[in-house]
């Protein structure tokens, strides 16, 4: 179990994006591969990560608690394709919630 790969797509995606912002070293896993969606304001804003500091998933996610994400972080590669109107490429609003945009939640994860 040491050489684990993460595969999601949409709230999947979603999912891989709270493990690596929440999760501390060493991760169970290797590498992560989301899809078709990313990063939303709520968790990246001015420069820094954000998670919820109710953990109790009854009340709405309120990302009020500023977090360093792990590093090193697993090996990380993601697919968006750029005509996508549900969750826009470029960010946006949509689904009620305002994306970043995949450059700049791949960008964001990088540094």
């Amino acid at each position: 179990m040491d050489d684990v790969t993460i595969i999601g797509t949409s709230n999947g995606a979603g999912l891989i994006t709270r493990l690596l912002i929440e999760l501390p070293n060493p991760r169970p896993f290797k590498r992560v591969i989301p899809m078709v969606s990313h990063m939303v304001e709520n968790q990246y804003r001015d420069g820094t990560f954000w998670k919820p500091s109710n953990q109790d998933n009854l009340d709405e996610n309120n990302f009020d608690e500023a977090v360093v994400p792990a590093s090193p972080g697993p090996e990380f590669i993601y697919f968006h394709g750029t005509s996508d109107r549900t969750v826009p490429y470029e960010g946006g609003q949509s689904l009620g919630l305002t994306f970043i945009g995949a450059q700049a939640t791949t960008y964001a994860f990088a540094k």
